[in-house]
């Protein structure tokens, strides 16, 4: 940052710091009052304390810097807005860690992205259910809900050059439905409570190779995912893919307002429970909207430039999730829910070139927009669950683009400033895990691994024909 946007930041935080004073002072006087009336009518209770991990640890950070941390009150939509984290849990070891580190956030949902080819048998048809099995398992085991967005075009339908081979949508859409439809049967009234159909549609490295995205076309998979879902399961919730954030670039991505207008005239509306959203913050807070993002940014100290080069709705957190809303008001779809399916903002350091906006996201501005997103959410009438991208990505791909936005990093699972800050953002009531379970559970996890490391190799005497 320069001087300039410094001095206005740290003036920032310490306004925020002097709010805080009074809050507590505030909070303090009802507590004493409350106290003195409770015992003057015989009726003053022992409060339970907390058990769970950082009780009463209100310092942000061991570095002593400042961030905003709004908490929503207790009760206030609750039970209505669904806090989820995604995920890399198709190792055990990450699997089991990353369950027992949203169960002690008190986040009630977890994501994980299931490439649909890598489970199923291209010839025979057959599911493995291993991975996902284990998901449902821990899920239950630790009061998670699961979110699986199935998605990819597997690999036996393309080329060594990775053009496509056979035709995805003509042959895949029937496919893909067998799929999520017997996937919806085996878990049916487990931890698996919702599909997500595919991902970024609107992009053609997501969609089709070589093909220009096509909404229509997706509502006609999506419509046979839906039906396949329900008949074997009709408690399950169907949400619609995410779509990626970009302005029209035909044939390589669509811009996501037309995408979802064509899909809302496809008839959309008729094959969901909710409507997914994907909402990244770039460089821009979340409460500016696209056409004051160049502003913000410059006040905040940038170097990445996107928003003032090219605005667009794309570039602002608020401005996509207030647009999806128009949107589906348009369409008198208001009632239906959107669901965030994937949100945050990258700090620390641009891994990869195209992602430099996360050179100007500090630890602490991360933290700090990750909460007042979630905040902003939870408010909003038309978001009922959001997913932060990402929980482990530092941990199973350190030093990528999918890594900026991690919230853990390595060697073990040290917390980042926004994973104290989005701790106890929800209150379940639930038993927590504590940091002494988690030890063990590394300890235990470790202890597998160095077996496995270590284990004799077994090489199978050769068989005679």
């Amino acid at each position: 940052m320069n001087r300039l946007s410094s001095a206005i930041v740290y003036q920032k935080r310490a306004v925020h710091a002097v709010a805080v004073v009074g809050a507590v002072l505030l909070c303090a006087l009802f507590v004493l009052f409350s106290a003195q009336l409770a015992l003057a009518s015989g009726a003053a209770q022992e409060t339970p304390g907390e058990d769970g991990p950082g009780a009463g640890d209100s310092s942000p950070s061991a570095e002593g810097q400042d961030f905003t941390l709004f908490l929503p009150a207790v009760g206030n939509k609750s039970e209505s807005f669904g806090y989820g984290l995604q995920a890399h849990m198709v190792t055990r070891s990450q699997a089991e860690r990353s369950m027992v580190t949203i169960s002690y956030l008190d986040f009630t949902w977890a994501k994980q992205q299931i490439n649909w080819g890598l489970y199923r048998d291209p010839w025979t048809g057959e599911i493995s259910y291993g991975v996902m099995d284990q998901l449902v398992v821990l899920g239950m085991r630790n009061e998670i809900n699961l979110l699986f967005s199935v998605t990819s075009v597997p690999a036996f339908l393309t080329s060594s050059d990775g053009s496509q081979t056979l035709d995805p949508v003509a042959l895949d859409s029937a496919a893909y439905a067998r799929f999520v439809g017997r996937v919806a049967r085996r878990y049916c009234g487990t931890s698996l409570k919702a599909i997500e159909v595919w991902n970024e549609p609107n992009l053609q490295v997501e969609w089709v190779v070589n093909r220009e995205p096509n909404p229509e076309e997706y509502v006609e998979m999506l419509a046979l995912a839906y039906q396949a879902i329900k008949e074997e399961c009709p408690s399950m919730k169907v949400i619609s893919a995410g779509l990626a954030q970009t302005s029209d670039n035909l044939p390589v991505a669509m811009d996501n307002f037309v995408y979802l207008e064509r899909m809302l005239q496809a008839g959309l509306l008729n094959y969901v429970d909710a409507v997914g959203a994907h909402a990244l913050g770039y460089n821009v807070p979340p409460w500016v909207r696209w056409e004051d993002a160049c502003t913000a940014i410059q006040v905040y100290g940038n170097t990445f430039t996107g928003p003032c080069d090219t605005p667009h709705h794309s570039w602002s957190f608020r401005s996509t999730l207030e647009g999806y809303q128009e949107r589906l008001v348009a369409f008198e779809g208001d009632k239906i829910p959107v669901w965030v399916t994937e949100f945050g903002w990258a700090a620390g350091g641009a891994y990869e070139p195209g992602y430099e906006y996360a050179n100007d996201n500090d630890y602490y501005e991360q933290a700090d927009w990750t909460v007042d997103a979630f905040a902003m959410m939870r408010e909003f009438d038309w978001v009922e669950t959001a997913f932060l991208w990402n929980l482990n990505f530092r941990m199973v791909a350190d030093q990528t683009q999918k890594a900026q936005w991690g919230i853990v990093e390595p060697p073990d699972w040290h917390p980042l400033p926004v994973f104290k800050a989005i701790n106890r953002l929800n209150t379940t009531g639930r038993k927590r895990p504590t940091l002494d379970d988690l030890a063990a559970l590394d300890a235990t996890l470790k202890a597998a691994e160095t077996r496995e490391q270590t284990a004799p190799v077994h090489v199978p005497e050769p068989v005679t024909l």
